[in-house]
């Protein structure tokens, strides 16, 4: 297992308001587990930019315009959230895995999980989380039979659908 993990972009998804992550990175780094951070380069920028002519993915297009000097807010998911984004917007952190460990409870569930299923598994049915694979594997079901990727509203009514059938289910095994 790997002695360190890294946060992408805090905040730029939507998921988490970037002040709580930057205050979780903040806690951990008063314990010492900060490694360090990284920023793109104009290499990496010129890469990411090929990518992105080639792919579809919202938070790596907003890592880009923040590099690029976009300030301000943007709106997100079709109009459904917004984030702040600034040349912050584009650094990764470097954290001990094993000097945070004590302060991540959700980490410490799946410490032992056997691959990225077990961790999901294991994350739905501790308190309905939701993973990221939940979603991707929703998006895929969702292009099997319409032979489209999901528009930014129906991707946020997936997410919808996909916490509150977790929650249902985390609401029966509490019984």
């Amino acid at each position: 297992m790997s002695q360190q993990y890294s946060v992408l972009r805090a905040g730029v998804d939507g998921e988490l308001d970037r002040d709580y992550v930057l205050t979780r990175i903040s806690q951990l780094a008063s314990k010492g587990a900060f490694l360090g951070a990284y920023g793109p380069t104009r290499d990496d920028l010129a890469i990411l930019e090929d990518i992105l002519n080639r792919a579809i993915t919202e938070a790596s297009a907003l890592v880009f315009k923040a590099a690029r000097g976009h300030y301000g807010n943007v709106s997100i998911r079709g109009n459904t959230r917004y984030v702040r984004l600034d040349i912050s917007s584009s650094i990764t952190y470097y954290l001990d895995l094993k000097k945070a460990m004590n302060d991540l409870p959700l980490a410490n569930l799946i410490i032992n999980a056997k691959d990225p299923w077990d961790a999901m598994k294991i994350l739905n049915s501790r308190g309905g989380v939701m993973t990221e694979l939940n979603f991707e594997e929703e998006v895929y079901r969702y292009y099997r039979t319409r032979l489209k990727i999901p528009s930014p509203e129906e991707t946020y009514l997936m997410i919808k659908e996909i916490k509150g059938r977790l929650r249902s289910q985390s609401q029966l095994v509490d019984r």
